[in-house]
């Protein structure tokens, strides 16, 4: 068992998922406006229930003394400085702009 991030005392170990069905694949896949032929939901019952178990496994495991990682390689992060660098000039810019309006430039509606 790990803390509890509110009060530092361990946390329970969630009960083990129980093995999805068909089913339930076929429910959720309504919902997600998927249409799975069945034979396709229960192949993906087997292999939800794969993932959820190794969930379960994860969970289970003591993590406490483990630092966070942003990656499983040993290296160091490679990002730049986060320094400003040259801008354009603004009125070049929207010279080279295809359309604009004042200091904007205009661009195509993508939502309508």
């Amino acid at each position: 068992m790990s803390p509890s991030p509110e009060s530092g005392s361990p946390a329970p170990t969630p009960p083990a998922p129980a093995a999805l069905s068909a089913d339930d694949v076929a429910k959720v896949a309504r919902l997600a406006q998927l249409n799975p032929a069945p034979a396709q939901a229960a192949a993906y019952a087997h292999q939800l229930s794969a993932v959820l178990e190794y969930v379960q496994k994860l969970r289970s495991m003591d993590l406490t003394n483990v630092e966070p990682m942003t990656s499983p390689l040993d290296m160091e992060s490679r990002l730049d400085a986060d320094e400003p660098g040259p801008t354009l000039d603004r009125d070049e810019f929207l010279r080279a702009a295809p359309d604009h309006w004042n200091e904007f430039v205009r661009v195509p509606r993508v939502i309508e």
